[in-house]
């Protein structure tokens, strides 16, 4: 899976580099100010929790993931029954899925041996660095960064949002909106773009324990 499709949803909370100042008065402000002081609020949190679905390669995608600064942990799940584990410990990323996911990705070979089995490996290096660049909010962020800066942004004025006050921000070269908490901390409260992701319980701690018993995956030629 690649890195656009989830990062159309999130690049907007992340897109504009800089320090800004959050306030409770964010609606009277420009858009690149808001999405500035949303990246502020943002790099302060401990940490976020995600969910909701895109579309990958022509699959459906669900996604459940709490990240902290550096470590997070979820599930995914492709065309509705093809589930993986995912979790991240600092430089390390570990994965157990299905055989309908190993199947879809890797073949039945691997969906054999691999059947809900936790396997580890390095944050920057295949195969597991492709969902580890997602699984913690320092991550995303400079992930988020590369390529999206001079993107001009619109803003489209406030709204509600599953009964929260948001002020909505287009990105339209990527075609994805971020809305973002117009009253208190300005944190993102959803995406939405090739799907949605909802943003919740900003700010709070999350804790993340490494698998045990997990193989390495390198130990397996992969």
């Amino acid at each position: 899976m690649g890195r656009r499709p989830l990062i159309l949803l999130c690049a907007l909370a992340v897109a504009v580099g800089g320090c800004g100042g959050p306030s409770t008065s964010e609606a009277s402000k420009p858009a690149a100010q808001i999405v500035k002081d949303a990246v502020a609020a943002v790099n302060d949190a401990k940490g976020v929790h995600m969910s909701g679905t895109f579309v990958s390669s022509g699959k459906p995608i669900a996604v459940t993931l709490d990240l902290g600064k550096a470590s997070g942990q979820g599930s995914l799940t492709v065309e509705g029954n093809a589930r993986a584990d995912v979790a991240r410990v600092g430089d390390v990323s570990y994965i157990r899925a299905n055989s309908e996911f190993w199947q879809l990705f890797a073949g039945s070979g691997a969906a054999l041996l691999l059947h809900d089995r936790w396997l580890s490996g390095s944050t920057t290096k295949p195969p597991l660095n492709a969902f580890a660049k997602f699984l913690s909010i320092d991550a995303l962020l400079r992930e988020a960064f590369t390529g999206t800066s001079s993107h001009e942004l619109k803003k489209l004025g406030t709204r509600t949002y599953r009964g929260q006050k948001v002020i909505a921000i287009l990105d339209p070269k990527d075609h994805a909106t971020l809305l973002i908490a117009a009253e208190g901390k300005p944190y993102p409260v959803a995406a939405k773009g090739a799907g949605t992701i909802d943003f919740s319980d900003w700010d709070k701690d999350v804790t993340v324990q490494a698998p045990k018993g997990a193989t390495d995956i390198t130990g397996l030629g992969g």
